[in-house]
């Protein structure tokens, strides 16, 4: 936190390292929310591109008040908010997969993770709204459950019980793929 107020200062006073400084540290959290709330990599680095833009258009009236982290990936929300509200869109998975194959070694390892991710999200996508939120600007976007409360106007508890109840359904999604039953009275595995 206190690198990120230095850089901050340093970008408020013209040093442009400072400001690539911030988003080599943050792009790849932030595109990874963005595309999961989107499910297009191209919109995603569109949405991460804009929010930096409005960012050092801001800088000089910008104040710390939490996570720089935080308050970057809740504008990534709501870019992404916005993004789906305009004309109706709904997520749809792409077939871009790119940033998992860089990770990857091998053919293998490649189909390995393209399988993960598409299962990921389609769990994702079974979850409400607010909890898929909830868990993905905690999860990736590394904000506190008070942070998260604060930009959906919602208690610290809310946010909680949606972070409980969108885990354990995603929980219950994969026991059920991997071949367990999910009891239905008790919530566990039979």
């Amino acid at each position: 936190m206190i690198e990120d107020r230095l850089l901050i200062f340093r970008v408020k006073h013209g040093d442009s390292g400072a400001l690539v400084r911030i988003y080599d540290k943050y792009a790849g959290a932030l595109i990874s929310l963005a595309y999961k709330l989107v499910h297009n990599y191209a919109v995603a680095e569109d949405l991460l591109h804009d929010v930096f833009l409005d960012f050092v258009e801001g800088i000089q009236g910008f104040r710390l008040t939490g996570s720089l982290k935080a308050f970057l990936a809740c504008c990534v929300a709501n870019r992404a908010k916005d993004w789906l509200r305009s004309s109706n869109r709904h997520p749809k998975h792409s077939l871009e997969m790119d940033s998992f194959r860089s990770a990857c070694r091998t053919p293998d390892q490649t189909a390995i993770a393209d399988e993960s991710s598409s299962l990921i999200n389609d769990a994702l996508d079974q979850l409400p709204v607010e909890q898929r939120e909830v868990v993905l600007l905690h999860l990736l976007g590394g904000m506190t459950f008070r942070e998260i409360g604060v930009q959906q106007g919602v208690s610290i508890n809310t946010v909680q019980g949606r972070y409980r109840y969108g885990i354990q359904r995603l929980r219950n999604r994969f026991k059920i793929e991997a071949g367990h039953e999910v009891c239905s009275e008790c919530r566990t595995t039979c």
